[in-house]
Parts: C-alpha cells; structure tokens; sequence
C-alpha cells in the first residue's frame, strides 16, 4: 500500500470473491495491518466481522467497482497538483497513453449532484 499523506483512500478488488473489494477501516494510514483490513460489498456495507467504523469514502470506491468491473483497484487521492482542475469548467483530457483508458461517465447524475459541478472521471 502507498502511504503519502492523510489524503488518500486505497481498495483493492477482491480476486477471491468478485463481487466484493478490500479497503481498511478509518484508521491513520500509517498505522494500518493487514488485520484492518475489511470486506465490502458493491453496496459500500462491510460484509467482514468487526466493530470497526469504516471510511465514509467506501461508496466512492463501491460505486466505481460497481461501474467498471475491469478496475482491480482504487487510489482516491487529494494531490495539490490535481485539486484545482476540479474547479475549473473544462474537462482534462489525456495526454499520453497512459490516460486512454477514461471513458465518458458522468456521475452527476448517479450521484444527484448539480450539474453546474464539473466531474473528472
């Protein structure tokens, strides 16, 4: 797992059941082990057996999973760098081959949130 900041959310696909992903709990990332680490299903519930609050950004990474069964894992992410594209009305665009996978998925609309919101997906 890549640890940076405080900023960051990571889930994995769970390749033993594929209908479900693998994400830690809301613990600091620092501190986090393997035993922290929960099953949940594409409806953001922990189906694991534990007491543990989970991260409030689970549903992000659900519904994604839920989208994309291709995708095999998630890093949600704050970068300075990134973050002002997130307020500006154009969309980004890739720039290298890298960025080709990237379809047109709004969520806006699956979400409710207002149109007047620009989305990067």
């Amino acid at each position: 797992m890549i640890i940076i900041n405080n900023f960051r959310h990571v889930s994995c696909h769970n390749k033993s059941d594929s209908e479900t992903f693998l994400m830690s709990y809301s613990k600091a990332r620092g501190r986090i082990r393997p035993e922290d680490i929960l099953v949940y299903n594409f409806e953001g519930d922990i189906v694991s057996k534990t007491n543990q609050k989970p991260f409030l950004e689970r549903f992000i990474h659900s519904e994604i999973y839920k989208c994309r069964l291709d995708v095999n894992a998630i890093i949600h992410t704050h970068a300075s760098s990134v973050a002002p594209f997130t307020v500006v009305a154009d969309s980004l665009r890739p720039v290298c081959h890298m960025c080709g996978f990237y379809k047109d998925l709004d969520i806006r609309t699956k979400f409710e949130i207002t149109l007047a919101m620009p989305v990067i997906c």
